[in-house]
């Protein structure tokens, strides 16, 4: 374990804040994407 690099305090926080900020940018992405869909596919189907 002594030739592990362990990250800093401050690196560890800033990656977190990353994977959080794309997670979040992702799922809004995705929603939005599902909801277009929806609306389209309920547009076609309702002739």
């Amino acid at each position: 374990m002594r030739k592990c690099t362990w990250p800093t305090r401050e690196q560890l926080l800033e990656s977190t804040v990353l994977v959080l900020v794309v997670m979040a940018v992702s799922s809004l992405y995705i929603f939005g994407v599902d909801q277009i869909l929806y609306h389209v596919i309920t547009f076609l189907t309702s002739f």
